[in-house]
């Protein structure tokens, strides 16, 4: 009896069965079979994939009938077609050489692509022990360092640009960009109150505050005519999540028409920040923590 032609503990494990419509339709048991035996023969082949070992049946006309939900005495009556080009091995199940062919593709494409995996772990392997890649390897160092803080902050991002094989998601192996926290904006000269109270800001409006981030208020301080640590505490105290400098005239422009031009003395606020004074010539404008009520 011939040897069954692949190992007993075949799994069709995720793979889908693909039936190949054009195949069916030119075959010769499809064309044997009547309109009623038909579902039966598209039935069959689905279980075989489910087995163990894939693509196969038991050699036992009772259970293979009991898996169609058949009697007995139908399936008998109906075995010649549904079991046509059906062989016995020597293990004692049933295999087709359809069948047979579409389980020994499965299996070359499960061993290619463990093949990919394990090579794909080897090199990440060699990189975490060398800190050098066979592929192309990108490193962005940059290292900072505040002098008159009570720490010093010293600060790497690596970016690895490596072949990664298929299956496994690119967009688990970014780096996300680096983030500024309070001392960054401390050693920039920033009040530590104001620096606190605006990222807590940001944090809710779930903006991390970026070095791009950080470079664009500072422009826009600029522009504005203030320093960058008065264009956090506005920032802080308007609940803004960045800083623009029409924003900052707007908002001076308001102040303007509610005090009148001969009004005097502070804005009221609802926030508990000093008031920061910004002067245009000989008028005076208030801005207070909590913005105009």
């Amino acid at each position: 009896m011939q040897l069954p032609p692949y190992p007993a503990t075949t799994k069709a494990g995720g793979f889908k069965f693909e039936l190949d419509c054009e195949r069916i339709a030119q075959s010769d048991t499809w064309a044997l079979a009547t309109v009623r035996q038909r579902p039966l023969l598209l039935m069959l082949w689905f279980i075989a994939w489910q087995q163990t070992p894939c693509g196969s049946l038991p050699a036992d006309d009772v259970l293979i009938a009991a898996r169609l939900g058949m009697e007995a005495d139908a399936f008998q009556h109906d075995r010649a077609i549904l079991l046509r080009g059906w062989w016995e091995a020597s293990d004692g199940r049933l295999y087709h050489p359809v069948l047979t062919e579409l389980v020994l593709e499965m299996m070359g494409r499960k061993a290619s692509n463990a093949q990919r995996q394990a090579a794909y772990r080897q090199r990440r392997q060699g990189v975490s022990r060398d800190g050098q890649a066979n592929d192309k390897r990108e490193t962005n160092e940059v290292v900072t360092r505040y002098s008159g803080v009570s720490d010093n902050t010293t600060t790497t991002t690596t970016t690895t640009n490596e072949s990664i094989p298929d299956g496994i998601d690119a967009a688990r192996t970014r780096k996300s960009p680096k983030t500024l926290g309070v001392s960054d904006l401390v050693a920039e000269g920033v009040e530590q109150q104001h620096a606190e109270d605006w990222l807590t800001v940001r944090k809710a409006k779930r903006a991390p505050l970026t070095r791009a981030a950080w470079d664009d208020l500072k422009a826009e301080a600029t522009k504005a005519g203030i320093t960058p640590a008065d264009a956090v505490k506005v920032s802080a105290t308007n609940s803004w999540q960045g800083f623009k400098a029409t924003w900052y005239a707007k908002l001076g422009q308001e102040g303007s028409a509610a005090r009148g031009p001969a009004a005097t003395g502070s804005l009221k606020t609802n926030g508990t920040h000093t008031n920061i004074t910004h002067r245009e010539g000989s008028h005076c404008r208030n801005y207070g923590t909590g913005g105009l009520l």
